[in-house]
């Protein structure tokens, strides 16, 4: 031990520590990556989501008008696509996405900014939040050029998106 330089010979005391150090550190990351992992578990996935009421709230969150008619929102990776019925049926391209669930559409939220354009080529600009409380999922709509009008639904049913999806 004299011939090695002091600089590795303290390498190699400390050796085993730094080893147990990271065996301790991936004990304790992979918890915490597989919680983040779960709880990110609906993001990215392609959801069908359908209504039966659509409410128009104020800039105050006021109830202004209750509509009864079923909806319909198909949410992808990038495009979200409205289709209210007796209403014509939107498409949007999503620009933006934040998502964080802890419990898969039942505690958590998403939320969307898109651009949707009319059919006379006008383009808007809207933030869609999907959230899930204590079991109930919603979904607010605010359109940017209109930050008046705040449209609302309860989403009574939901499934991941497949070729044979029922809606």
């Amino acid at each position: 031990m004299k011939n090695i330089p002091s600089s590795l010979s303290l390498a190699t005391k400390h050796q085993p520590f730094r080893r147990h150090h990271t065996r301790a550190s991936l004990f304790y990351f992979a918890p915490l990556l597989f919680s983040v992992i779960t709880g990110f578990g609906e993001c990215g996935k392609d959801v069908v989501l359908a209504s039966s009421k659509t409410e128009y709230l104020n800039v105050e969150g006021a109830v202004q008008r209750t509509v009864e008619e079923d909806c319909v929102m198909k949410v992808g990776k990038s495009a979200v696509t409205i289709s209210p019925s007796g209403h014509d049926k939107m498409t949007g391209s999503i620009t933006s996405t934040a998502c964080e669930w802890k419990q898969p559409f039942k505690e958590g939220k998403t939320t969307m900014e898109a651009k949707f354009k009319d059919e006379k080529g006008e383009e808007s600009n809207v933030t869609i939040t999907i959230e899930g409380k204590d079991g109930k999922i919603t979904c607010l709509m605010k359109e940017k050029e209109k930050p008046d009008r705040i449209i609302r639904v309860t989403i009574v049913k939901f499934e991941e998106q497949t070729t044979d999806s029922k809606f």
